[in-house]
């Protein structure tokens, strides 16, 4: 992992027959756990001129977010780029929301 996105780690690409328009395509997040090697696939579709939706699935939750790219003919790696970001904030906002909750529920319980 090189800490940059590649334009040739945007695999399973998917173009309009007609435009020949980039409509979709995937990339495959390598995650190091310093036990395991996980590769999780992110696909990308886009929705829009401008909007695309990136998805990621972990174990049985799918992960589906728009996100908006300044100009309609922005570069794939770029795409990913706020796709990325755009699911590491969402995924980022779950994360304190649960450890939010699993400290008033273990607030509520520890006397009884």
């Amino acid at each position: 992992m090189n800490g940059k996105i590649l334009p040739v780690e945007l695999i399973n690409r998917k173009n309009d027959p007609e435009t020949k328009i980039c409509t979709g395509f995937e990339y495959d997040l390598l995650v190091d756990d310093g036990n395991n090697k996980i590769t999780f696939p992110i696909r990308f579709t886009r929705q829009g001129e401008k909007t695309w939706e990136v998805q990621m699935v972990y174990v049985s939750q799918v992960y589906r977010f728009l996100f908006d790219v300044p100009t309609p003919n922005i570069d794939l790696v770029m795409v990913a780029a706020f796709g990325l970001r755009t699911l590491q904030y969402e995924i980022e906002q779950e994360v304190q929301m649960k450890s939010i909750i699993d400290f008033t529920l273990g607030d509520m319980t520890k006397e009884m």
